[in-house]
């Protein structure tokens, strides 16, 4: 690895240097790694960004059959309120791990960090990086396929005799991958403040749909129908058991929270940024996506209507019922999709990141060009066409079966919370004593009560997402989702031992050190660190 200059002028002013601590690229360079993205996402930018992809109304409305037939009103409401406050304690856990390792990998590189012995971390940090970067290519495929979904419904309505074909979703959605991968590559430079206006029209759209249903439906649910309303087309009996199926597809909403984390390296510096950034996400979703919740819960009606509707979206009929004019209800429809579409398209742009920083540290096939940085456009060119590949390929499995193609997207859920999972494992279990002892972002015993109430979480999310969903369970309707898990094992297994046990070695080690952010030895400690890495590389 190139080595780094650690001494910076910013660093020869201790008094200033203790008013501040190190920021972000600072420490960025204390990991070993040299700044190749420019530095362009202030808070607000980053918050835009993770709010407009983790958005749990346009996932509601893209998705509202599931909740519907596994549990009704209650699923989605007691399943929100549920998921969303384990949400909160795990992305608690990330934030304290991020405030220490601000880098692109994000939590493959936090679990390297933070293990103990060389060979297990490398293979820890080896298999959540690949379980990390699927669940991303998951995510983004799911996103741009559900947008499709709706503006394609929104079509159906408008043309009745229109019936869409399965290759019609595939073609569309294969051509809006192509152009967010075109956009990445082209405007990446804008997108530091292009982020806000989507967030913009995400907000505003999500609130003229809640405005024009709740104005439109005078006569309204009452508080005990939304709260215990129960709905089961699943063929279970066990309410309980729907009840676990519900929370899960709640826990979909809530996928790819790690999202921000990933620009760690693209933020402007300054310490505590990215946990910041990631917890303001998580708060301001919840709430936002909790009134949501309730408006559509407030204005439901004809369940089984909405589920079987021709348009093939419990949404888009649930709209037009309450509208009665096919035009309102396509502009309502199209906007959701569309920031269903941007949703895809800044997941790609995590996706490229995480691939950027796996390559980087040799752990991606031919490491040397997946770790490139375009000099012209400042992006990883490569591992952006990697994302399209991946996303293209999701989405021609759906011309195959609903099965094969619904158990692949399920590994966005179930591979981000294994990914998560490890990293906060590794922080309970001998990582923090690992950490500076003085740091951002030091929860202390909350912490410790946090990663263990995120572990046993992540854990059950992460079991039952492996459930079989309809009953009588047959071949053709079977959960395959152990399938893919396997799979993704298998296929980083064989990745290892072909490449990984040449070219992988770990990402470089930040020092366990209070002196990392003691001010008093500034100096100092850029010695120590340039000695250690010189040392290592």
């Amino acid at each position: 690895m190139e080595q780094v200059s650690f001494h910076s002028n910013d660093h020869k002013d201790p008094e200033s240097h203790a008013l501040k601590g190190p920021d972000d690229q600072a420490v960025l360079e204390q990991l070993g790694y040299k700044q190749e993205f420019k530095r362009s996402h202030s808070i607000l930018s980053l918050v835009a960004y993770g709010v407009y992809i983790l958005t749990p109304p346009t996932a509601c409305m893209n998705t509202l059959t599931t909740p519907l037939v596994m549990g009704g009103a209650q699923s989605l409401v007691w399943g929100y309120i549920i998921v969303s406050i384990f949400t909160i304690i795990v992305a608690l856990s990330m934030a304290e791990i991020a405030a220490v390792y601000p880098v692109s990998g994000g939590p493959l590189s936090w679990a390297y960090q933070l293990g103990n012995k060389r060979q297990a971390k490398i293979l820890s940090s080896w298999y959540t990086g690949y379980f990390n970067i699927f669940a991303q290519i998951a995510f983004a495929s799911s996103a741009f396929f559900q947008g499709v979904v709706q503006m394609l419904s929104a079509v159906a309505l408008q043309h009745p005799d229109y019936i869409p074909e399965r290759y019609h979703y595939v073609l569309v959605t294969i051509g809006f991958i192509g152009l967010s991968t075109i956009c990445n590559v082209f405007l990446s430079k804008f997108y530091s403040q292009t982020t806000k206006l989507i967030f913009a029209l995400n907000v505003g759209s999500v609130f003229a749909v809640m405005i024009t249903l709740l104005a439109k439906t005078p006569e309204r649910n009452t508080g005990k129908f939304i709260f215990t309303e129960y709905n089961n087309m699943t063929g279970f009996s066990s309410h309980g058991y729907v009840f676990i199926l519900g929370l899960l597809q709640s826990a979909y909403t809530f996928t790819g929270y790690d999202s921000v984390t990933h620009l760690a390296e693209e933020a402007e510096t300054g310490i505590n940024i990215i946990p910041r950034a990631l917890m303001i996400v998580i708060t301001s979703s919840i709430l936002y996506g909790f009134m949501f919740i309730i408006a559509i819960c407030s204005v439901l009606d004809d369940i089984p209507g909405l589920v079987d509707s021709a348009t093939g979206s419990a949404f888009t009929q649930l709209v037009f019922n309450k509208v009665g004019s096919i035009p309102v209800t396509v502009l309502l429809i199209l906007l959701p999709a569309i920031s269903a579409i941007f949703a895809g398209d800044g997941m790609t742009l995590s996706n490229s990141r995480t691939i950027f920083s796996f390559a980087r540290d040799g752990a991606f096939i031919f490491p040397k060009t997946f770790s490139k940085v375009s000099d012209r456009w400042g992006v990883p060119i490569p591992a952006l066409i990697f994302s399209f590949l991946g996303q293209s390929i999701i989405i021609i499995l759906y011309l195959s079966s609903d099965v094969v193609f619904n158990t692949i997207l399920s590994l966005c859920t179930i591979g981000h919370e294994l990914a998560y999972l490890v990293p906060i494992t590794m922080m309970l279990f001998g990582g923090r004593s690992r950490m500076p002892k003085t740091r951002p972002w030091n929860l202390g015993i909350v912490g410790v009560i946090c990663n263990i109430i995120a572990i046993m979480w992540l854990c059950f999310v992460s079991i039952t997402a492996m459930f079989p969903t309809v009953h009588p369970t047959t071949a053709g309707n079977m959960n395959y989702t152990v399938v893919i898990i396997f799979i993704v094992l298998a296929y980083a297994t064989i990745c290892w031992f072909i490449q990984g046990v040449k070219t992988y070695k770990g990402p470089s080690e930040v020092l366990n050190e209070a002196e990392v952010f003691d001010a008093t030895s500034t100096d100092d400690v850029n010695v120590v660190i340039g000695d250690s890495f010189q040392e290592k590389h």
